[in-house]
Order: C-alpha cells, then sequence, then structure tokens
C-alpha cells in the first residue's frame, strides 16, 4: 500500500493539505485527516527518510502549524491534529519521549539535545571545593573553611569583593582576589554582620579579613534552590520535621554544567573536563589552519599555505568572484524586431545567439553588439537554443506552431536538416552529442543525430505529470531523467521513480554525477535517498558553470500556464558543492535566459519589461552581458538609472512634438519664399542655434539641413534647451 501511494504521488499531496486554509470550516478537519494519513505512511522507512529532510520537519513549520488552529471554532479538529502530529514527529525523529517542549522543537534543536544527553560530563572537584570555602567564607564559617583548606589541600584564598565593598580588618590585610565565576553576570549580595572569625584552637593567631559584602554564583545558587526545592520539602510522618536530601551536590553540579552545554550551537559528545570558573562553549567547526575570510589575509598566506591560502581558501575565493557582476554590453531591440526570449553563446564564442518572439534566431557580435545574421527558424516564440560543441549543429525549440523543435545545420549556408514536429524541447547527449532526446509531455525520444530516426521512446507506465518536464542525458550519456523517472539508455527499462515533491521541475543531473537536483530537492543516485532540500532553489531553473563548482537559478513564473514568461526579477548563485547560496542578484526586469560562456568569465541573461496593461506585451526587451568578478562602478550604476528614468519618461510623454511642428511650420515658410515676388524682396528668416537643432533632431522628421547658421550666433554658447526653444518661438512671432 505504501508503495501505491508514493507511485500516486501521495507524499506531496499530503504535504499540501497540511498546509491548506480553504475552504476554512474544513481545513483543520482536512489537515488533521492528512496528519493522520502521513503518520500511517511514517511506517515506511524509506518514507521516513525522505520526510526527514523536508523543510516541514528541519525548519520547525510543523511547530507552527501546532500552535493555532485555522479557526478558532474547530479547536477540537485541532486537537485530533495536535495528537497526529505529535505522533508523526516521533516516528519521523525516532524518539518517543522528546526531551524538550513538545510543542517547541524542531530536528536540529533534537539533534542537539541528544548529543548534549551522550555527554559525560566531568569537572575539576577542587575547583568544586574552592567554591565552597568561598561560600563557607561569605557565611561567616571561618573555622569550617580553614579545616578544608587544610584537608583538601587549597590554595589560600580571600573572599570576593564587590567594586564598592570594603574589606574591614588589620591594616596589613591584602586585597580580595577575583573569581570569574558564571558568565559575568551580575551576583547577589550577601551582608555578614561585623564579626570576626578567629579561631580558638587553631595553628594561625593572625585574624582573618572580615567581608561585609561579597559576590556568589547566582547561576549556581539558582540552580541549587531549584533542585532542591521539591526535595526539601517537610514530609508530615517524619518525626521533628526533618527533611531528608535526595539530590547530591555532584548531580546540581553536573545539572547546571549540562545546561550551559545545552546553549552551545555546536555541542560535541566528547568535552574535556568543564572549568567552573569559566563560562563553556564547544568551539565552532572549523579546521585547523583553515583560510581567513578577508581576502587580503588569505592572499598573504599563500605563499605560507598554498595554492589558496588556506583550508577553504578556493571556496572562499570562488564565493567572492561569483559574488561580483557588471554590466559589459547591452543589446537593444531596434524599431522593427521583435521582442527577445532566449540568448546563449555560439561554440566559438563570438556571438551571441538569441531567438525572439517572432521566431527568429539572430546572430550578435559579442565584442560590438553589432546584428551579424538573422534567420527564420519558427513561426512562434523560441524559448531554447542549443548548438553542439563544435558549432556545425543547432537545436531550437519553439512554443506551440509546428514544427515544435528543429536541428540546423551552421556552415556556410544555414540549412534545416530535421525537424521534429511534436517534440517541445531537443537536447544534445553529453558526451558523444551523436544523439539527442526529445520530450512530448512525459514521453522521452532519442534520435539519432545522422539520420534524424527515432531510436529509443521511454514512456513510463505512471506518469508524475510535470508541467515542465524537460528530458536530459547523464555526463556518460547512461542514464536519462525524464518526468522523474530514471531510465537506462541501453536496455529501456526504468531504474527508479523519484517521489514527486514539486509540479514543475522533473529535473537535472549534477556534474558530479551522484546527485539529482529538483527544484528544492537533492536526491542521492547511489541510495535514490533524498539528501537534503534547498528552499533557494524552489521553483528555479538550474543551470551550473562549465568548471561544475557554481550553479545558478532562474525563478520560473507563478503561472505556469504562461509559455515563457518569468515574473521574477532576479537570480540566484550557489554553490554546486555545498548548496550554501552566495549572492541573490536583482536586475530590476523579468530575466527570461541565463547562459554563461565556457571561460566562466561572461554571463548573458535576457531582461524584458511587460506593459502594465497587457500581459504577454513587452515594452522593452534586452540582451545584457555581465562581467563575472567585477564590480559595478558606482558612475556606472548611476548612468544605468538615469537611462532607465528617461526611457520611462519618453514612454510617458511619447517624445517632443514642439520643435517637431516648429520646423514644420517653417518648411511652410521656405516654401512661400520660393514661390514670393522679387516685388517685396525675399523673405528673412533668423537664424536658429545649432544646439537646439541637435537637441531635437531626434525627435524631428523633416530635414533640417537649409537652416544657416550665423556668425555671431555661432560663436554665441547655448547650451540651454530653453534658450533654443524661445528662439525659436522668436523666430515664430517674427
Amino acid at each position: 500500500m505504501w508503495e501505491c501511494v508514493r507511485a500516486n504521488n501521495g507524499i506531496m499531496v499530503l504535504l499540501q493539505l497540511l498546509l491548506t486554509k480553504a475552504p476554512i470550516t474544513d481545513a483543520d478537519s482536512i489537515r488533521a485527516l492528512a496528519c493522520q494519513a502521513l503518520c500511517g505512511l511514517a511506517r515506511s522507512a524509506k518514507v521516513t527518510q525522505i520526510m526527514s529532510q523536508l523543510p516541514l520537519f528541519t525548519s520547525g513549520q510543523l511547530q507552527v502549524l501546532i500552535r493555532e488552529p485555522i479557526l478558532q471554532d474547530k479547536r477540537q479538529e485541532h486537537v485530533k491534529f495536535q495528537k497526529f502530529a505529535i505522533e508523526l514527529l516521533e516516528r519521523v525523529l525516532g524518539k518517543s519521549k522528546p526531551a524538550l517542549n513538545e510543542f517547541d522543537y524542531s530536528l536540529d534543536r533534537i539533534r542537539r539535545a541528544d548529543i548534549v544527553a551522550q555527554t559525560r560530563i566531568s569537572f575539576n572537584e577542587k575547583q568544586l571545593l574552592m567554591l565552597i570555602q568561598q561560600h563557607l567564607l561569605s557565611r561567616g564559617f571561618g573555622i569550617a573553611a580553614d579545616a578544608l583548606q587544610k584537608e583538601a589541600d587549597l590554595p589560600y584564598q580571600q573572599p570576593r569583593i564587590l567594586a564598592r565593598s570594603t574589606v574591614v580588618g588589620t591594616p596589613g590585610a591584602a586585597r580580595a582576589r577575583t573569581f570569574p565565576v558564571n558568565h559575568g553576570a551580575s551576583l547577589p549580595n550577601r551582608t555578614v554582620s561585623n564579626c570576626q572569625s578567629t579561631p580558638s584552637n587553631g595553628p594561625s593567631n593572625s585574624p582573618r579579613p572580615t567581608v561585609k559584602r561579597i559576590k556568589t554564583p547566582r547561576a549556581l545558587q539558582k540552580a541549587v534552590e531549584n533542585q532542591l526545592a521539591p526535595v526539601l520539602k517537610v514530609a508530615p510522618d517524619r518525626p521533628n520535621n526533618e527533611a531528608k536530601p535526595s539530590a547530591s551536590l555532584d548531580d546540581i553540579v553536573k545539572e547546571y554544567l549540562m545546561n550551559q552545554h545545552s546553549l552551545c550551537r555546536n555541542p560535541m559528545v566528547t568535552c574535556p573536563e568543564f572549568d567552573l570558573f569559566v563560562p563553556h562553549k564547544c568551539p565552532d567547526p572549523k579546521p585547523r589552519g583553515s583560510a581567513p575570510t578577508n581576502f587580503t589575509m588569505r592572499y598573504q598566506r599563500r605563499a605560507l599555505y598554498p595554492p589558496a591560502g588556506g583550508p577553504m581558501g578556493a571556496m572562499l575565493d570562488r564565493h567572492l568572484v561569483y559574488s561580483r557582476y557588471k554590466p559589459s554590453r547591452t543589446i537593444k531591440q531596434g524599431d522593427s524586431d521583435s521582442a527577445f526570449t532566449c540568448a546563449t553563446f555560439s561554440a566559438c564564442e563570438q556571438f551571441v545567439m538569441v531567438g525572439t518572439q517572432t521566431g527568429d534566431l539572430k546572430l550578435f557580435n559579442k565584442m560590438t553588439g553589432a546584428d551579424e545574421a538573422t534567420y527564420t527558424c519558427h513561426d512562434s516564440a523560441i524559448f531554447k537554443i542549443e548548438p553542439n560543441r563544435d558549432g556545425s549543429l543547432v537545436l531550437t525549440s519553439s512554443s506551440w506552431r509546428r514544427p515544435l523543435s528543429a536541428l540546423w545545420s551552421m556552415g556556410e549556408f544555414f540549412d534545416l536538416k530535421y525537424s521534429f514536429d511534436d517534440e517541445e524541447s531537443l537536447e544534445f547527449s553529453k558526451m558523444t552529442q551523436d544523439k539527442v532526446v526529445g520530450t512530448r509531455n512525459e514521453v522521452a525520444t532519442i534520435y539519432d543525430v545522422n539520420t534524424g530516426q527515432s531510436v529509443m521512446s521511454l514512456k513510463p507506465t505512471s506518469s508524475n505529470a510535470y508541467t515542465r518536464n524537460q528530458a536530459t542525458f547523464n555526463d556518460t550519456d547512461d542514464l536519462i531523467l525524464s518526468d522523474g523517472v530514471l531510465w537506462d539508455v541501453t536496455s529501456g527499462k526504468v531504474i527508479h521513480k523519484f517521489d514527486k515533491l514539486n509540479q514543475q521541475l522533473s529535473g537535472v543531473f549534477h556534474p558530479n554525477g551522484l546527485e539529482i537536483v529538483s527544484s528544492a530537492e537533492v536526491w542521492d543516485l547511489r541510495t535514490f535517498h533524498l539528501l537534503r532540500t534547498v528552499p533557494t532553489l524552489a521553483q528555479c531553473v538550474p543551470s551550473f558553470s562549465h568548471s561544475s563548482k557554481i550553479m545558478f537559478g532562474i525563478p520560473l513564473d507563478k503561472e505556469p500556464d504562461d509559455e515563457g514568461m518569468h515574473s521574477d526579477s532576479s537570480f540566484r548563485v550557489l554553490d554546486a558543492q555545498t548548496y550554501s547560496q552566495i549572492a541573490t542578484i536583482d536586475i530590476k526586469k523579468s530575466i527570461y535566459s541565463l547562459s554563461i560562456d565556457t571561460d566562466d568569465l561572461t554571463l548573458v541573461l535576457v531582461e524584458n519589461t511587460a506593459r502594465d496593461d497587457v500581459y504577454g506585451d513587452l515594452s522593452e526587451s534586452i540582451v545584457r552581458l555581465y562581467d563575472i568578478g567585477r564590480q559595478k562602478d558606482e558612475d556606472q550604476q548611476a548612468e544605468q538609472e538615469e537611462e532607465e528614468e528617461t526611457d520611462e519618461d519618453d514612454d510617458e510623454d511619447g517624445g517632443s512634438h514642439t520643435f517637431s511642428e516648429a520646423m514644420s511650420f517653417l518648411e511652410d515658410i521656405q516654401s512661400l519664399q520660393s514661390d514670393s515676388n522679387s516685388d517685396n524682396g525675399p523673405l528673412s528668416l533668423p537664424s536658429v542655434p545649432s544646439s537646439s537643432v541637435s537637441s531635437y533632431s531626434s525627435n524631428s522628421d523633416s530635414d533640417s539641413s537649409w537652416i544657416t547658421e550665423d556668425s555671431d550666433v555661432q560663436d554665441r554658447p547655448s547650451n540651454d534647451e530653453d534658450q533654443g526653444d524661445n528662439d525659436v518661438f522668436s523666430a515664430l512671432n517674427s
């Protein structure tokens, strides 16, 4: 039954029902039933392993759901949900009775509690005796303190004194020593009456200084009071109301030290001897001689610890480089061009191949940004372009009109080699690139590049129905992942079907050959276990650098039915080895495509801006190249913002028509001058400053070459556009 539920994506459905809030009158009942079903599934070891890596348990999301019901009138249903939720946590975590509050714990806290419970607490007994001696002195038991000092061979110590305390005793008494007890917290003051402890039969007849106010460990005293409070209760049937303590001082001190150990962020099972005078803290995990986080210090240490200044130095260098991006070139659409939809680099790295909304493939020069060539490939928007490694073939995939995909040959001529009418997406094999795999819904088909014939068709018995499924090869071309199903290319048999935990993305192979990244889930190819969840990659299309050490993620649009549309304006950069987030780069425009060159030095993005009134209608579409590892200059950033504001103002105003109308009127006057009689003489026109002509020439459609420049006016500086407008209007009035 468990396998049947997993085959039909039961885990994802039940997890979604836990978070449902509609209909509000039945949400608590639905949540309780879903949690009860998950408790039944948790009896399977495979299901338990998957659940233990989900954010619902690792991030404490379930405990948030336990606290309050969705509808206050449904508290009875919420109590049922709490019961099943606690049972589910016990089965997933493997704990029958958690040591923490049942409504306030997560996987991380329970892991730390387990480590603390396994730790063997040991401390220096001599330090404890010194604390007892200090306590006896503070209470005025000088004889007992001297006896303890002699028998335990303790060093002589004087009572601790507060900053405002005064020592009463002989003039030659030494200043009291200070022992740093507790975590630096202020300790309570104890007042002792003016009594002088003088031993009657002691070996030393010198008077001992008497303390007026001293410090005692508050935390230790509080721990003692809490431990002895239930013990020192007077038993009603004991004579003389004598209390029989059941807790020892050793247990109280160990409990106090264990509480300190439980506060450590990274507790260790094996700990050295605890110091009663110094607050305990387990060290953070860090390799010995690891590279410093500061780049300057790390660079100086390279001579001592080659090649990167110590362990983890190379990773820190990558994080620094891939956290900086500087725009280097911008390619804008022409007046007759349609919007850009995708972009990638050519095999020779000299061109940027760009797909358009009308199905054209454009080649732009990478260095100059010039439009080198345009090829008509499809009748609808192109959303994927992939050249092979030698640059002789190119795959294109379009949105809706047949043929959906095509294979093109690039040589002296750009020719269609094969067309694939029903294949929604095509991808080259990784190693030899003599095959391509096409995707049609949940079916993956392998084609031979040389003949264009179908070699193998892979159709699962039960479909996961991912909305954006794209079949892909692994690096050795032995495996294919399609619709969440892992296939063997040689035999054409199913190896494993992964549990569906998201609606859209099937997944891609990690370049290390050991993992599969499917949205936020990372699966192990060796054991088919869920290794981890990466919330940063949720609903993101992953792409890897050619060094296989950096991962980029582009968030998908919230509406899966709108093909090719992306609403998020930022892309994520992660370490592909540790899945730690390096940076989130916001470009303030919708990202349609991302690609990186083979040298991992340049990044190309398709950035589009949609109109507010018409969804899907793009008001601006550009292809921007970024230099990786270079930081944007402040002047360049200011110029970019000013350019964006100027473009917005021009779009709102529709351009300036004042000067165009004025120049049209002046042309009419010129035509009247040519037709006028010589009786009245020629009609003279005032000269217009050149600055006015240049400032409005972009908005004027008329030919202004006929305007003559006066030398006096030409020598006069006229940089103000308003002055140019005044000169034009004065000419019209005259």
